[in-house]
């Protein structure tokens, strides 16, 4: 059974949207086109007719757009005038409405209606759509039901940040199989990189889809994002690791109905693969793209170096490939932007009750080595340490505010103050206990630099008598 039902069909058929470009087919209407997933198309013959027949089927704006797609033709952009935006602000309020499967969005709607009315947020979908107040109605009804299966409830009408993120999906995110090149294509489109090797085949279906969304709206929060289609490449090293057959379908199927729900348009889609024992999930992929989504998929095998080749002669500047032959996944500035992103993240989102994977600059209470080698309680002793002589030699008052600039100091830098709850999660205490932690931190230096203080004297007088 599938993991995210609701985003393929929402549990009813789902109608053909006669203003849509694309084709809207449900699930049924998808397998019942390609078949059951076995060797018979695993042929790229096979494939080809599948997809030229899909295209026929369709109506004639779809056919069209296919061919334009496939010869990487972009739609002329509309020219953003203040009439245009207020007219289609307007129309897609009541488009979305008038739509029988808009319950997440009306929930979301219910429960936080400046969020999901937000001006900038919804000229998100109305760019991605090119002001195409039908397409862009659906994107985003299918955007919060997307939304809601894989983040629940609670994160439905608010941004998804990184302190939103659970452990596994934190580490998904920051592991670097997603990113995005900082050079764009030929053409002046982003291009997003995805790695699968074996070494990541075993992750869950439903935290590889909460990072690809988490990815996409924090990258896409850039109005340049918004207004140009991107690419992606998708690369594949090695053979498939265990346990993926019976996985890889479901991924294949259920990816293309993700990205219908972004903000984002991605007609080309370039593969790369060393090993062809990928070619049957590519093959089912080449029509779940085209009839999904409307996406065209570029597959390219041989070596490490063959594909890259082949890539770079698609417009592509491999230059910045953040990965090797050997599988290695550059990281370094991967991790600078998501570390700034979540600074900016904590300036301008409501603070969040709890975190559950804490950053590089927060301050963690507890004892032990783990906690105390965090990278941002090894800053904070830093802090503590330049502060120690004038903290030393100042009065009470004069103490106290010097704790209170430190905590200070630690809050503009979008730093915590993090306890443990008891569940895993990490909840961040007031400046009171902040500043205790502080003083605290001075006493016990002093304690250790003093050679263990008054105690230790005490021991030593009384042995001595």
């Amino acid at each position: 059974m599938f993991l995210l039902k609701s985003i393929f069909s929402g549990g009813r058929r789902q109608p053909t949207n006669p203003g849509l470009s694309d084709p809207v087919l449900d699930d049924t209407t998808t397998r019942a086109l390609v078949g059951s997933v076995d060797d018979e198309i695993t042929d790229p013959r096979v494939v080809d007719s599948m997809v030229v027949q899909a295209i026929s089927q369709s109506s004639t704006n779809a056919a069209e757009r296919a061919c334009f797609d496939a010869h990487d033709l972009p739609d002329a952009l509309l020219k953003e005038t203040p009439e245009l935006i207020e007219r289609a602000l307007a129309l897609l309020d009541i488009e979305i409405h008038a739509r029988y499967d808009n319950h997440a969005y009306i929930l979301a709607e219910s429960m936080n209606p400046s969020f999901v009315k937000n001006r900038d947020f919804r000229l998100m979908f109305l760019r991605t759509d090119n002001f195409n107040v039908k397409k862009a109605a659906l994107r985003m009804v299918r955007h919060f039901q997307v939304k809601l299966d894989l983040f629940g409830k609670e994160r439905l009408a608010s941004n998804i940040t990184q302190d939103d993120l659970d452990g596994d999906t934190f580490d998904g995110v920051y592991n670097g199989h997603v990113q995005v090149l900082p050079t764009r294509d030929h053409m002046g489109r982003t291009v997003y990189v995805f790695v699968a090797k074996p070494a990541i085949t075993h992750e869950g279906f439903m935290m590889k889809m909460r990072r690809m969304f988490y990815f996409f709206m924090a990258y896409l929060q850039n109005v340049d994002g918004q207004k140009q289609d991107a690419v992606a490449l998708v690369f594949y090293l090695q053979n498939e690791g265990p346990g993926l057959q019976e996985s890889r379908f479901e991924s294949i199927w259920k990816a293309p109905r993700l990205i219908q729900g972004m903000p984002i348009r991605i007609p080309v889609v370039h593969l790369g693969s060393t090993s062809t024992l990928w070619s049957p999930a590519h093959s089912v992929l080449k029509v779940a793209l085209n009839v999904i989504a409307g996406m065209q998929l570029c597959p390219h095998y041989g070596s490490f170096e063959d594909c890259i080749n082949t890539i770079k002669a698609q417009g592509i500047d491999t230059k910045s490939f953040p990965l090797d032959a050997d599988g290695n996944v550059a990281t370094e500035s991967h991790h600078e932007w998501l570390e700034a992103q979540r600074r900016k993240e904590r300036q301008v989102e409501p603070k969040r009750s709890r975190v559950h994977v804490p950053g590089s600059f927060d301050v963690l209470f507890g004892k032990g080595s783990p906690l105390q080698n965090h990278r941002g309680n090894i800053k904070f002793r830093g802090l503590i340490a330049d502060c120690r002589m004038a903290y030393e030699k100042a009065d009470k008052d004069k103490k106290r505010r010097i704790i209170e600039e430190i905590v200070s100091t630690v809050r503009q830098s979008s730093g915590l103050f993090l306890r443990a709850d008891g569940t895993g999660s990490w909840i961040d205490v007031d400046d009171k206990a902040a500043c205790m932690k502080v003083g605290s931190l001075f006493r016990t230096i002093r304690f250790h630099q003093d050679g263990g203080g008054k105690a230790k004297r005490r021991a030593s007088a009384k042995a001595s008598s």
